[in-house]
């Protein structure tokens, strides 16, 4: 459930670049990241963009209603 008390004070970039620096100190070498999300979730669209990450692919999946 989301708490829109939360929503503008940039905690997902900010434990998104936590994460990221975490991972460039454990992993040096690395030269590619993989990460994903829901295209309909906007906010994180919008920081995967600011931080330089790029759509390689896309995958759907679908549910059926009974």
């Amino acid at each position: 459930m989301s708490n829109p008390a939360h929503r503008g004070r940039r905690l997902g970039l900010i434990l998104k670049v936590v994460n990221l620096l975490a991972f460039a100190s454990e992993r040096p070498a690395a030269h590619r990241l993989v990460t994903w999300n829901a295209e309909s979730n906007a906010h994180m669209v919008a920081i995967n963009d600011a931080l330089g990450f790029v759509p390689v692919r896309r995958m759907a999946e679908y549910q059926r209603d009974r």
